[in-house]
């Protein structure tokens, strides 16, 4: 499975941006009908996306496993993505929204924030 590309699956998690034009989401991936084992664990994405559905920008910033999920919060124009353990696959530490004028709407910081336990996250 290749966590760079936005999988489908049960979305845990979503919040605007404070400016409104992005949104964040925290997706837990449809593995089908693979299972689990000692190899094979969940894997999680952090993707971004614009709320204006006429563009289409959608980008996965964040794809890990072996974890317990991750929580999401905004501090202004950054993401911070709050995780216990992971192995990381992908990261991307900015996503830029352009509009159809192809102008930056949008800027946001992808910054990860690792804790002991996932309840420590704020």
């Amino acid at each position: 499975m290749d966590l760079s590309k936005l999988q489908k699956g049960k979305i845990l998690g979503k919040q605007k941006s404070p400016a409104g034009h992005v949104e964040a989401l925290v997706l837990q991936t449809d593995m089908g009908d693979v299972g689990f084992g000692a190899t094979l664990s969940q894997p999680y994405q952090v993707y971004l996306r614009p709320v204006d559905p006429s563009l289409e920008d959608a980008k996965v910033v964040l794809g890990f496993t072996r974890s317990n999920g991750a929580r999401i919060r905004w501090e202004k124009d950054r993401l911070i993505i709050c995780y216990d353990e992971a192995a990381i696959t992908t990261f991307y530490n900015k996503y830029d929204l352009g509009g159809t004028d192809r102008k930056i709407v949008e800027s946001v910081e992808v910054v990860l924030e690792r804790r002991e336990k996932i309840d420590q996250c704020p």
